[in-house]
């Protein structure tokens, strides 16, 4: 049995000679039987380790007792290998101790890939710094550290000003340099013993322990490190030959008790983020530091927004789109209104710097979605939808950017069976710009679901007709001011009328939106403009006042169909 073993078997005496070496050890080891035999097992072993077969023979021969281990060993041809050991101690008839029998298991393979999984775990890949699992952990010790020691703590969360600007004008490779060389700054101005994080995107977070039992002195020593790390950051990023600028924005929270979890405390801390990033950027600010009385209320608001984002006080209001050559409604814009806390109806317009300061616009986009597409089913059921119409949702890079978001738009359409050419994503123009390889493959996977796009905002801002081409879309939207403008500008509705020719000429569709005035819709008419969308004919409105519109259309067409 021993000599048809895989596991390596070796015994040795007392003096620690080797005296029996099986044909697994051979191949384990590199070393021919005759090789091994007579020789102390030393040489399996780094000389800088001979403390731990000191430990070995301690439990083997003073106390009789095995051992199991593992240690780093080393070939016949100076490999290093890990290997785990079973020592078993011998006996003679008087129950003395006279030897030992290893059985010995090359694991360097299983080991490696254990640590490249608790690497994959716990460490970022981009920059070596812990993630936020590893964070959590981290986080969660020093909460009760500092309830134990009742000394101050503190967690700093950064975020990177500016940092989208690399990323959208040389291509995410620079923006990965740009946060390892941040990455590498960050450690070096904390302490080798506290913990530097990376959350994800262009957010870090700093944990710093012990620092007082006293209140202000902790506050000072945590200011002096949002400073140095402030100031490194201002320093120009030199990546491949160019210099780039940016800055970066910490939240702090300060806490010497377990009265937060560390979700609270991150929570915490992103609040006051939050803040700064509003007040100005590239400073820092403690969580509960006084505010300004227009940051209070505009504090006040995003925790209101934050906690209705996945609730159906956001709400869909639709204004049709109309066919002129049917004088049918060819589809609905969604326009998204909220109903606050006192019941009163706001804009978009007014919260939506807000709403796309985190990822909270991504839940409430799913949860509008959601009820769009309930919404269709129901007129789908009701027999006022037809299968040509479309609703137009306008997308930010927020949702584009999101992993999960084409998952979750695909079982929305699946749960409710909505044709996916039913669903039509605006994407403005200054977005566009922005879209590399990573967005690209979000949208392509959007596409593949049978889901349009529109460019919507056409003219006010030069956009060359080729990008429009390369990003294949059939429909624009002409700019929302520069219809705005064509009552009393000539020039722009100059523009308006070679937007539209030129539409046509390229085999393109076009919408002009914000028809107030009879006059601009009559020369829209005889334009030829296909799609028309404004007040004059219909103004954004909830589902109920829409649902009477299709019914009226609806009744509309079929008497035109019977005359």
């Amino acid at each position: 049995m021993i000599e048809q073993t895989p596991l390596g078997f070796i015994e040795w005496n007392k003096q620690r000679e080797i005296i029996s070496w099986n044909p697994a050890a051979t191949t384990i080891f590199g070393y021919a039987k005759e090789e091994a035999l007579g020789r102390t097992t030393d040489f399996l072993f780094d000389d800088n380790k001979s403390f731990l077969l000191q430990q070995v023979e301690n439990d083997l021969f003073l106390f009789g007792k095995d051992f199991t281990g593992t240690a780093e060993n080393i070939t016949r041809d100076g490999t290093v290998i890990i290997c785990e050991w079973n020592d078993t101690p011998l006996f003679d008839n008087a129950m003395n101790v006279v030897g030992a029998a290893s059985f010995v298991e090359d694991v360097t393979d299983r080991v490696n890939l254990e640590t490249r999984i608790k690497q994959q775990a716990y460490f970022d890949p981009l920059t070596g710094l812990p993630n936020r699992h590893r964070l959590m952990e981290e986080l969660n010790r020093v909460v009760a550290l500092a309830q134990r020691k009742q000394s101050y703590c503190s967690l700093l969360f950064i975020d990177l000003d500016h940092f989208k600007e690399i990323n959208d004008t040389r291509g995410h490779h620079y923006g990965d340099l740009a946060l390892t060389l941040f990455a590498q700054r960050l450690r070096k101005i904390i302490r080798t013993e506290e913990a530097v994080a990376r959350l994800g995107g262009d957010e870090f977070v700093v944990l710093l322990e012990n620092l007082s039992r006293e209140e202000e002195p902790a506050r000072l020593r945590i200011s002096q490190v949002a400073e140095k790390i402030i100031d490194a950051a201002r320093e120009p990023f030199i990546i491949k030959d160019e210099k780039f600028r940016i800055s970066c924005s910490i939240g702090i929270v300060l806490f010497n008790d377990a009265s937060c979890d560390g979700d609270a405390i991150l929570q915490q801390a992103d609040k006051a983020l939050y803040t700064i990033k509003r007040e100005g950027k590239s400073n820092y600010y403690f969580h509960n530091q006084k505010l300004p009385s227009e940051l209070q209320t505009q504090t006040a608001l995003l925790e209101q927004l934050r906690d209705k984002s996945k609730s159906k006080s956001f709400l869909p209001y639709y204004q049709p789109i109309l066919d002129t050559r049917s004088n049918l409604i060819s589809g609905l814009q969604v326009f998204l209104r909220w109903k606050n806390p006192n019941n009163e109806l706001i804009t978009a317009s007014e919260i939506i710097t807000l709403l796309e300061s985190g990822s909270m616009i991504v839940d409430i986009s799913i949860a509008v979605l959601e009820q769009i597409c309930q919404q269709i089913d129901l007129w789908r059921g009701q027999g006022i939808w037809r299968d040509d119409q479309q609703v137009y949702f306008t997308l930010s890079l927020r949702e584009m950017e999101h992993p999960s978001f084409t998952a979750t738009v695909e079982s929305l359409l699946k749960k409710y069976a909505i044709n996916p050419h039913n669903l039509i994503f605006n994407i403005h123009t200054e977005t566009l710009p922005k879209i590399h390889n990573p967005l690209t493959l979000q949208i392509n996977s959007l596409r593949a679901l049978g889901i349009g796009f529109v460019v919507d905002n056409v003219g006010y801002q030069s956009l060359p007709i080729q990008k429009l081409r390369e990003f294949e879309v059939d429909t624009i939207r002409i700019s929302h001011k520069l219809m705005a403008e064509c009552p009393y500008m000539e020039s722009s509705w100059n523009l308006v009328k070679g937007l539209i020719e030129l539409a046509k000429s390229v085999g393109l569709k076009c919408i002009a939106p914000c028809v107030e005035d009879p006059e601009i819709q009559h020369l829209l008419l005889d334009t030829g403009c296909p799609l028309l969308q404004g007040n004059l004919l219909a103004p954004p409105s909830p589902a109920t006042a829409i649902t009477r519109m299709l019914i009226e259309r609806t009744l509309i067409s079929e008497e035109e169909s019977t005359i």
